[in-house]
């Protein structure tokens, strides 16, 4: 896909995708991995990336490139009701600080609550990353455009994605994508502005 000067295209498995990988979704989720698999955290993601059928599996990302080179990633997968931690590859890779994952899915992180409060037919987007001087540029829309289209030929029938609720631009992005709040979690909120908001449009 070439939208202007971007083309986005699918990730390919191997190490240098990968770690591409690892970066973006490491940024999208504030450095939530860094923090729970520490220094070797886009070696883990990486190592988990190339194989097949799973949520962190190439098969699910797409790269997008500006001048010759990766500006951006977003990643997105039908949901599996049921699907947990456990059936993870990155439960295993992750050797001994699997424990931590392992807690930090107990204690209810926003990384691991995904498949729980997802439906059958819903097509969850879950990292979006741009390069922070390449934003502006419709990087970001032309890359949840094209996410949206796979969950369409895959025949999902829910676009699902969870924002923290103090980042408005992000809000605003998806908004203008026709996406709407749906839900908040955690349902009371102690902290203004530090919950998720899961927003959806039907497709």
């Amino acid at each position: 896909m070439n939208s202007g000067s971007i083309t986005i295209h699918p990730a390919r498995p191997n190490a240098e995708d990968g770690l591409l990988f690892a970066h973006y979704a490491d940024e999208a989720a504030e450095g939530s991995f860094r923090i729970l698999l520490g220094r070797r955290a886009h070696g883990i993601l990486a190592a988990v990336f190339v194989e097949p059928d799973h949520d962190y599996s190439y098969e699910h990302v797409l790269l997008a490139e500006a001048g010759g080179s990766v500006v951006g990633m977003a990643q997105g997968f039908r949901a599996v009701p049921g699907r947990c931690l456990a059936n993870q590859p990155l439960l295993r890779a992750a050797g001994p600080r699997g424990r931590i994952l392992r807690w930090a899915a107990a204690a209810g992180h926003p990384l691991f609550r995904i498949h729980s409060t997802l439906r059958e037919g819903h097509f969850y987007l879950q990292f979006l990353a741009v390069e922070e001087g390449h934003r502006g540029r419709g990087i970001g829309p032309a890359l949840i455009d094209a996410i949206e289209k796979r969950a369409r030929a895959d025949g999902s029938l829910r676009f699902a994605v969870d924002v923290w609720d103090r980042n408005p631009r992000a809000k605003h992005l998806y908004a203008g994508h026709g996406m709407t709040a749906e839900s908040y979690w955690p349902r009371r909120i102690v902290i203004p502005g530090f919950g998720l908001v899961r927003m959806t449009k039907p497709l």
